[in-house]
């Protein structure tokens, strides 16, 4: 591969030209592959085009220079890598992610543009749902990358095959999760801005668009994308058959014909039935309708558990809900997913709850479990909590913003532990804590999981008050060490622990 030295950074690209004026075609990879996703596809298509692949900004070669993933970088990576082999006026052909670079150009700098084939374009015109899509990955990535890999392989190819599986998986582990999630929380955040607005963008693309979507694509159905992408003048779609979203893995050689076909302008979309077109302009009126009544801030998803008093209190946004949490161990699965950062494994919650049960009546149990706990969230007057449970075949998702005064108070102590501040400092702040620890809480909840929670925070607090008190005592402060002594024997090491201190300082 050569290489371009851009922004103290070299990005890796190859660069096949015909000696005759022919098109060029740039193939951009989606975010989490490189471009040997192009392998397959390339050896189908026509001989006389120039053909540019490369690897995008902290992906394949192309590793980085320390700042983050991002919409704008990429863009300027690809008008420098254009500007450098002197290209205008090209073909891109783009899976998944990788069209919404070249629709930014397409909006931004025109001049660059002569086709858009785009291959699985998540039509995601509700911002709530690509929220919804993206906080998951996001909280996927965090708790267990290895299995966002294989959600990532399970949506992206069909059927799933060791070669397909490798190639994502190699290519997937070289991307910086912190990578992945900076550009998937920058896509949130634009979705969630009050002046997104996906059908007037759409409606501005005025260069020929070639629509691609697979026959079974599981994020977002071919039927759906066919009515979306009507919205985008100019713009044909077809649908690949025994395909998902990875269309070069799965079908390269009839993509590669039908793109040969929309270059060379040989194709064009079959005609509709006056009917067909009647019932699509209607769809999309139907769909702008809905648009303008349902953009929901990303702020207004905060979920808080509060627990540490006694009492369990959930609250939405800052308003309590309603409901029986203490049945069905509700409580206890809510505060479980908070505490592992909103999105585990089902195996996960199997293993921390029913541990010692057999696997068929633990997973049935679960069953029962998420539904009761669904119904909690859906019997509530604010809908959207609707698809605040997240439930899928391997993982279970709090998709929001997440809290417990639980997690909050473990912080609190661990911080603590870490402190260089003066021990009276230290000992106001422990002593602060343990005004708000009682140890019979989380003797409440069920599972051997806040058991060994419960016994790490009361280790923890001895082991600070144990330091606190020997600070103390270097620095002669005995009023302060009576106080801790006083506070200190729910904490204590071991019964006497309190006594033996106070007696030595007589």
């Amino acid at each position: 591969m050569r290489t371009l030295l851009f922004n103290n950074y070299k990005i890796h690209y190859q660069f096949k030209k015909s000696t005759n004026p022919r098109p060029t075609l740039v193939f951009i990879h989606d975010i989490g592959m490189d471009s040997r996703m192009w392998y397959f596809i390339l050896p189908y298509m026509e001989k006389g085009f120039n053909i540019l692949t490369y690897d995008l900004y902290g992906h394949g070669r192309t590793t980085g220079n320390g700042t983050s993933l991002s919409i704008s970088g990429l863009a300027n990576e690809l008008i420098t890598l254009l500007n450098h082999l002197h290209l205008e006026k090209v073909h891109f052909v783009c899976c998944r992610f990788s069209t919404i670079l070249a629709l930014k150009l397409l909006l931004e700098a025109p001049g660059y543009v002569a086709s858009i084939t785009s291959m699985s374009l998540p039509f995601y015109l509700q911002p709530k749902e690509f929220i919804r899509k993206g906080v998951t990955d996001i909280q996927l990535l965090k708790a267990d990358p290895h299995l966002f890999e294989k959600n990532y392989i399970l949506e992206g190819v069909y059927p799933v095959t060791d070669s397909k599986s490798r190639m994502i998986s190699n290519a997937l582990r070289l991307v910086p999760c912190q990578q992945m999630t900076s550009l998937i929380q920058e896509l949130i955040n634009k979705a969630a801005s009050p002046e997104y607005d996906a059908i007037k963008l759409m409606k501005k693309f005025d260069r020929p668009i070639l629509f691609m979507h697979g026959e079974f694509d599981p994020v977002f159905p071919a039927a759906l994308a066919a009515i979306f992408s009507k919205f985008v003048m100019n713009s044909q779609f077809m649908v690949v058959p025994e395909s998902s979203s990875l269309i070069p893995l799965d079908q390269p050689e009839f993509a590669a014909i039908w793109i040969n076909k929309f270059i060379k302008k040989e194709y064009s979309a079959s005609s509709l039935t006056p009917d067909s077109k009647n019932v699509i302009t209607i769809f999309n009126t139907m769909i702008e309708q809905n648009m303008r009544s349902q953009i929901i801030p990303s702020h207004q998803r905060y979920l808080r558990l509060s627990m540490m008093n006694g009492k369990v209190h959930i609250y939405w946004n800052g308003r309590e809900l309603t409901g029986n949490w203490n049945k069905r161990n509700a409580k206890e699965l809510i505060l479980f997913m908070i505490l592992n950062h909103g999105t585990v494994k089902r195996n996960m919650i199997i293993n921390a709850f029913k541990p010692d049960v057999e696997s068929n009546q633990a997973r049935n149990y679960l069953r029962v479990q998420l539904s009761y706990l669904k119904q909690l969230f859906l019997s509530q007057v604010d809908r959207s909590l609707q698809d605040v449970l997240i439930v899928d075949r391997y993982s279970v998702t709090l998709n929001a913003h997440l809290e417990s005064d639980l997690g909050i108070f473990i912080e609190n102590i661990e911080e603590l532990q870490r402190s260089k501040k003066p021990v009276k400092e230290r000992s106001q702040i422990f002593c602060g804590l343990l005004n708000n620890y009682h140890p019979d809480v989380l003797a409440k909840y069920q599972g051997e999981w806040i058991s060994q929670i419960a016994s790490s925070v009361e280790s923890r607090l001895s082991q600070i008050m144990a330091q606190i008190l020997l600070d103390l005592k270097k620095e002669g402060e005995l009023l302060e060490i009576q106080r801790v002594l006083i506070k200190g024997k729910i904490v204590q090491p071991y019964i006497g622990f309190c006594d033996n201190w106070m007696e030595s300082l007589i």
